[in-house]
Order: C-alpha cells, then structure tokens, then sequence
C-alpha cells in the first residue's frame, strides 16, 4: 500500500522505539505520540493505529536525547553519572562495593522481571483486541441471522396467508375428501 511508506503500524513504530506494542498504544491513547485510526474492519470496531513515520522518527530522537542526560559511566575507578561526571574523589579508588554490586543485580532482575510482565500485557493486550474484533464480528452476523430469520418468518406468514383462502374455499377440507365424499 502507498500509506506503508509514510506510515507505521504499532508493531513498526514499537521496533523503531525499541519498546513495546502495548507502551506505543499507550503512548497513542495519552496524546504523548501522534497518530491516527486507520479503516474501520468490522462495523463498530475502530481501524489499527496509523503513525506517522515522521512523528515515530521524532519521538526516537527525544527519547535520545531524554536518554542521554540519564547515561551512567562506570569506570574501573568507580561510578560517576552524567550530572556529577567527576565523582566522589574519595572513592575514585575503591573498586565496587559488594553492596553495590547486589544492588546492581537486584536492580537487573527487576529490570527482567519488568520486561517479563511488559511482554506478557502486551500478549494480553493483543488477545483482548483479537477477541474484541472476534466479538463485534460475532455480533454482525448474529444481526444478518437475525434479519434473515424475520424476512423468513415474514414469507411464511405469507404462504400461510396464501393457503387459506384456498382451504376456506373447500369448505376446510382438502379437494381429495371433498371428490371421495361427493361433496
């Protein structure tokens, strides 16, 4: 399609981000990253996120440059962050302490942990959609089913209409009896 090239999908945009599908629909839905509902697919259902390639490019350099300001250096002389890139000279010398480094690989496996429970929502969040559309096609063909069953029951009521004048006509008795009992 010709929209492709202008445009991301959520999937697109989340690998261009480097986050999640579930956080760029966040995103969406907070005004925080522009974009726009594509064509609707089921009556009732909103249309995939549509957004724009250059606004996607624009939210990557500001989480960048966001980014940046946050970067921590760690040297074989100690920790310094952006903010205080000198340190305390006091402990330039010391090595890691062991308290710092369980700190460290607490702070790793709650990153995991997180990153566990990111994917597992946006999993959740993709059945929902999925069974939300599965829904609402459900709903539509109920509604077909249900036209069709009135326009059925109303052409049988015509037949029955039809028939009656026929049987009042034979006195209530089918032409056979009526030619059998010489009536």
């Amino acid at each position: 399609m010709a929209w492709e090239q202008d445009y991301y999908n959520v999937y697109e945009a989340a690998r261009v981000l480097e986050i999640p599908p579930a956080r760029v629909r966040q995103m969406l839905r907070a005004g925080q990253l522009q974009g726009e509902r594509g064509a609707r697919l089921v009556e009732g259902a909103p249309g995939p996120w549509r957004l724009p390639a250059g606004a996607v490019h624009a939210a990557r350099s500001v989480a960048g440059a966001t980014d940046a300001e946050e970067t921590v250096a760690i040297s074989s002389e100690g920790i310094a962050t952006a903010g205080d890139p000198a340190g305390d000279a006091s402990d330039a010398s010391d090595a890691p302490s062991e308290t710092s480094e369980r700190l460290s690989e607490g702070v790793q496996d709650l990153r995991e942990k997180a990153e566990a429970v990111i994917a597992g929502l946006d999993a959740l969040e993709g059945r929902l959609e999925a069974a939300e559309m599965e829904q609402l096609a459900l709903k539509e063909e109920l509604r077909r089913a249900e036209e069709r069953s009135e326009g059925l029951g109303a052409e049988l009521e015509a037949e029955r209409a039809r028939a009656r004048p026929a049987e009042q006509g034979g006195q209530g008795r089918p032409a056979w009896r009526r030619w059998l009992s010489g009536g």
